[in-house]
């Protein structure tokens, strides 16, 4: 079975010279994936969605073979600098933040499913819930067991809820292949695809999916309307041969990256999907960060971690700012940013869930032994983090 984390890393590790090769095998993730499903996130060097040279602001980041980050303490944040833009009303900071154990589909915690059950992702504002309990896709409304769903070969993988209940993912219904799926009201859709696989990874407030299709040699950016619409191929920049989306934004922007041979550069396709440009290589405060790694989409943010100054920092780029700026260490490998460029991850050495609230690093509460938890999913305003501490787990923040 596909490890959904692993499979995004695979795609998306960004690195520090442009024009090496990428090193993504989508093959490769989907053979590894089989082998290993592991914790959220707690796989991805984008996140899926990575410069050592002294590189101007404005020059493209090239995308290329995973490089595990090594871990550092978490310290005070270097030129933090939040979002101006209009966001969701939120915590202006997190005080503390209680562990609430949400039932499976059997009806108890962890029920029949055992403990692997997750929340993976949410809709902005929480009340959608989706994840895995044993190998089925779970759905909750306003934390009570609303629906669950059975894939051929296995345990699907959940990207993201719409404000609307939309679920959007992937499974791997025949070995080495991919098909994009979407949820909505009780029905379980397979999504048109013009190619052999095809994933979704985000969706938005209009019910818009954002993913790609392709084959180990070939993948494109594309958008489906709707759940029963033809996927539309996004337009490529002169030169480049190869796209991918990682997310879209609640306006219809799409984050992702293009490719030509062995360069990958992140990219953002305008709301219209007509046309976009290149995201700038994460220069802080005038110093260009070393190995950016780990990137993950979010409503107008992209998240990632990478060397500052010889430490190990977490990174955000604020899509209308067109900025990327420093956040403390102590994520490693982000699962989930929201809107307002909060981030949500895993700390990988203590095997703890973390949250950046905009001006610190806070560990979530754990019933599970030894404090064991990842988290995957965090709302819009802040309030609400979706995980695992020994069963599907919802976080309250206050």
């Amino acid at each position: 079975m596909i490890d959904d984390k692993r499979a995004v890393q695979l795609l998306t590790t960004l690195t520090h010279e442009p024009g090496t090769p990428s090193g993504v095998d989508l093959d490769r993730a989907v053979r590894e994936g089989r082998r290993r499903r592991g914790r959220r996130r707690v796989s991805a060097a984008l996140g899926v969605v990575a410069v050592t040279a002294a590189v101007a602001v404005g020059t493209p980041v090239a995308l290329s073979a995973l490089r595990p980050p090594a871990p550092e303490s978490v310290a005070p944040a270097a030129s933090v600098k939040p979002s101006t833009g209009s966001a969701p009303a939120a915590l202006a900071r997190v005080r503390s933040c209680e562990q609430v154990d949400l039932a499976t589909p059997g009806g108890a915690r962890p029920a029949t499913s055992g403990d692997d059950a997750a929340i993976e992702a949410m809709d902005p504002a929480g009340r959608w819930l989706a994840g895995t309990a044993g190998d089925d896709l779970t759905v909750w409304r306003d934390r009570t067991v609303q629906d669950r769903a059975t894939f051929p070969n296995g345990k699907p993988i959940v990207a993201a809820v719409s404000p609307a209940g939309v679920i959007v993912g992937s499974h791997e219904p025949v070995e080495d292949t991919l098909q994009a799926w979407a949820w909505s009201e009780g029905k379980l859709t397979m999504l048109k695809a013009g190619a052999k696989s095809a994933q979704a990874f985000g969706v938005n407030d209009d019910g818009t999916i954002a993913g790609w299709q392709g084959d180990a040699d070939h993948w494109r950016a594309v958008v489906w309307e709707d759940i029963s619409a033809e996927p539309i191929v996004l337009p490529l920049p002169a030169g480049y041969t190869t796209s991918r989306s990682l997310g879209i934004s609640s306006d219809g922007t799409v984050l992702g990256d293009v490719g030509r041979g062995g360069e990958h550069l992140l990219y953002r396709w305008n709301a219209d999907h007509r046309g976009g440009k290149v995201i700038p290589s994460p220069v802080v405060d005038g110093t260009t960060v070393r190995n950016p790694a780990n990137f993950v989409a979010g409503d107008g943010w992209l998240a990632a971690e990478g060397t500052l100054d010889g430490k190990q920092v977490g990174l955000r780029y604020e899509v209308a700012a067109g900025r990327w700026t420093a956040v403390p260490a102590g994520i490693d490998r982000p699962a989930a940013v929201n809107a307002r460029g909060w981030i949500v991850g895993d700390d990988l050495r203590t095997e703890t869930a973390r949250l950046f609230d905009g001006t610190k690093i806070l560990t979530l509460p754990s019933s599970a032994a030894g404090g064991r938890a990842s988290v995957r999913a965090v709302s819009a305003d802040g309030r609400l983090l979706g995980g695992q501490a020994g069963g599907a787990t919802l976080w309250t923040c206050s």
